[in-house]
């Protein structure tokens, strides 16, 4: 078995947004496709961040939070789960953060600058919101509570080397560290 991570993708052609389990391919074995008839099937790609924090967790970025930080729709409150997200990329900046956005259908929109802030910032929490307190592998029953006080978080390219990576203690193990070798 597998799961598809990270969960939201977007179409390269119309740059809607879906999400991998309320759009129903989070498990299927072929590649996602999108659903908009002009686009005939074009095969999604997977969102270009993720978030982590330092306790390891690895989870989604709330697009849908992103696109609404500190903003209001043009036509009042929006419904999430009708909501139409597109990854907007505009101007000729070669993919800078301010040149890329999130949209939404209810006029709501945010670039991604907020991911150039520190790590753990309150304009990147905003953002964001709290860590889910797991892994994309892990049932969210097995989440535990992260307190953002005390982990810092950041958002990273899905392709990072620094997302996930052991920690590896050293350890140097003296025989007879309290005897003298009289060889030495």
């Amino acid at each position: 078995p597998v799961m598809r991570f990270p969960h939201w993708h977007f179409c390269p052609k119309c740059r809607r947004m879906y999400h991998a389990v309320k759009h129903g391919f989070s498990k299927r074995e072929q590649p996602p496709a999108c659903q908009e008839r002009s686009c005939r099937k074009k095969q999604l790609l997977p969102m270009r961040f993720v978030r982590i924090c330092s306790a390891g967790h690895m989870s989604d970025v709330d697009w849908y939070r992103w696109a609404h930080a500190g903003r209001r729709g043009a036509g009042g409150p929006c419904d999430k789960e009708t909501a139409v997200l597109k990854f907007v990329e505009k101007g000729t900046n070669g993919g800078d953060f301010d040149s890329m956005w999130i949209e939404c259908s209810c006029g709501s929109k945010n670039n991604l600058m907020a991911i150039r802030a520190p790590a753990g910032s309150q304009a990147l929490l905003a953002h964001t919101g709290p860590c889910s307190g797991k892994n994309p592998w892990q049932a969210p029953d097995r989440a535990v509570s992260c307190n953002p006080e005390d982990h810092q978080f950041k958002i990273e390219p899905r392709g990072s080397s620094s997302l996930y990576f052991p920690k590896t203690p050293s350890f140097l193990d003296l025989e007879g560290a309290g005897e003298r070798d009289p060889d030495v």
